[in-house]
């Protein structure tokens, strides 16, 4: 059992959820001095997450449209308000290259092996201390393993000061809403500009009050 795990466990056990994520960070900026993380999955495999390379981009596509191609599975292209749900993700995985490439955002990828299994995309708003969370895709047969979550708190180790996270799912992806609300994410009136609030449905977790 990993360190990271054995404090999570304990966390987990004893403290609310605001506190685990508090004392996260803490045991983040003591223990990791450059950016690579160990965890352990449930399947006992050993995890790294690292700051995206242009090198994993293509298989960070790959997974995101695979893992949204799954959660929108049940929904017609005419529920999703999209002609095509393949070109609407293709297009959509555009935007968070092209951000990359801007820096107006940071991508940091889970790997096993050396393997993509997943990533996540923060990116700062106008609100000091508040970071959204542009995109969250990992490889579907990964599912219900902590790794969507510590890519999630990974955001303690690319950024100071951290207050809050938001994030913007799709009202329909349920998936999506069940995860944020487990990580303890409360329904909120935040909508990222360019997103149709009728289609979108805000969540924040607020880490210091």
């Amino acid at each position: 059992m990993s360190i990271f795990q054995q404090y999570s466990k304990f966390f987990n056990k004893t403290l609310s959820m605001k506190k685990t994520i508090l004392l996260f960070s803490l045991f983040f900026k003591l223990f990791i001095f450059s950016y690579s993380l160990e965890c352990e999955t449930v399947n006992n495999e050993i995890v790294t997450l690292n700051l995206c390379e242009e090198s994993d981009l293509i298989a960070c596509r790959t997974i995101f449209i695979e893992a949204f191609t799954k959660a929108y599975e049940n929904f017609s292209k005419e529920q999703l308000g999209v002609k095509d749900k393949i070109q609407f993700l293709e297009e959509a995985f555009e935007d968070v290259r092209d951000d990359l490439k801007d820096s107006l955002q940071k991508l940091v990828v889970a790997k096993i092996n050396g393997k993509v299994i997943g990533f996540v995309g923060f990116k700062k708003t106008d609100n000091a201390g508040e970071i959204y969370i542009s995109q969250l895709a990992v490889e579907p047969h990964s599912w219900q393993q902590g790794i969507g979550k510590h890519l999630v708190f990974s955001v303690f180790d690319v950024y100071k000061d951290v207050k809050s996270l938001v994030v913007i799912p799709r009202k329909i992806n349920e998936v999506a809403r069940n995860f944020y609300s487990r990580l303890g994410f409360k329904e909120s009136t935040y909508m990222h500009p360019g997103y149709d609030p009728q289609k979108y449905i805000g969540y924040e977790l607020i880490l210091n009050q």
